[in-house]
């Protein structure tokens, strides 16, 4: 399950020297184009460039006033040597990019699409009623999309598309949630319905649910620490929301806060491999008192919140640079954060 976002608006960004403390987000002066602008996706490529996608709603267009929200222009940018370019500005409605190791831009925007040396190619266009809303991209460069409805989609480097289904794969839901690509190779996939967790490596499945392993509820996200792979879950009758997997045993736990607090639960939440931890952005359920959203990391034994973000804060995204030592942050309409992980 990805983290959903409001309708957004393109802006420009401009980054000044600012006094940089151990831990602390480095807060990014910005100067928006319109009332309500936020960011959408981010991704940094091979270069330290920052890709930005982002959205305004478009006034310009004759609109009935009895409609609560106007068409909306979609953009991609980019951000590097403190300066913004607009690179399109009749983009689509993006739900993740991330770059391959040849530095192309993967794209899911009403479909898989690639951007290589300023061409876009659209590689796959989803069937009517379905919709991709994750990927990952393996070390040979093959990308791995799934969303409602799609099954698993396969892009290999020459883009020829193989697609993993129910049907022809054995698949126990044709939906998917989140999708993993692993060191090892292989690469996850959470279903929808709480179907499980599946494996898929060397052109062979192993399914995991209720009956073979701990995941007995909705898989949210999943990345890889160390030589285990970790899967945040909906929490079950144990409690536990937190599971990993080294391909052998399971362990199962409940996330903290690193101040004492248990976190019994989440609506929404998105996890990414850092240099040498795991980062997650995270909303409480909608019942909790206190709704905001919580940026944490986890070392794999200790869990510890980043106080800086500003209350009130909407993580849309965030990305972490090659070398695993700088954060982006998508916060919405208070703009774009950076912190440095070697800080923390």
């Amino acid at each position: 399950m990805r983290l959903s976002f409001p309708c957004i608006c393109f802006f420009f960004l401009a980054l000044s020297g600012a006094c940089k403390r151990p831990g602390a987000v480095e807060e990014s002066p910005v100067a928006l184009k319109s009332h309500g602008a936020s960011v959408n996706r981010l991704a940094v490529d091979l270069n330290g460039r920052l890709w930005v996608a982002s959205s305004e709603a478009d006034g310009t267009v004759q609109w009935p006033v009895y409609l609560s929200s106007l068409p909306t222009r979609f953009f991609l940018s980019t951000y590097e040597q403190g300066k913004f370019s607009v690179v399109s500005n009749n983009f689509g409605a993006v739900q993740e990019l991330a770059i391959d190791g040849n530095n192309a831009l993967w794209c899911l925007a009403e479909g898989l699409s690639v951007r290589r040396n300023g061409q876009v190619t659209k590689v796959y266009a989803p069937a009517v009623n379905t919709f991709l809303s994750d990927m990952a991209i393996d070390a040979e460069n093959g990308v791995w999309a799934g969303g409602y409805g799609t099954g698993l989609i396969h892009a290999d480097r020459q883009l020829k598309v193989t697609q993993l289904t129910r049907e022809n794969a054995g698949l126990p839901s044709q939906s998917i949630g989140a999708v993993h690509a692993a060191p090892d190779g292989s690469v996850w996939v959470a279903f929808g319905e709480a179907k499980g967790i599946g494996r898929y490596r060397g052109g062979q499945w192993t399914f995991f649910n209720a009956g073979n392993s701990p995941v007995r509820s909705q898989v949210m996200s999943i990345c890889t620490l160390g030589d285990r792979v970790w899967m945040a879950v909906m929490p079950d009758y144990t409690g536990s929301n937190l599971l990993s997997f080294d391909g052998k045993s399971w362990t199962a736990q409940r996330m903290n806060d690193g101040n004492g607090n248990s976190i019994d639960g989440f609506s929404q939440l998105k996890m990414k491999s850092g240099k040498n931890r795991i980062w997650m952005a995270y909303y409480p359920p909608h019942n909790q008192q206190d709704w905001r959203c919580r940026f944490m990391s986890f070392d794999g034994n200790i869990f510890n919140t980043v106080s800086e973000i500003p209350d009130n804060a909407y993580i849309g995204d965030f990305s972490i640079d090659i070398a695993g030592s700088r954060i982006w942050l998508a916060l919405s309409d208070k703009g774009l954060f950076s912190l440095e992980e070697k800080a923390l």
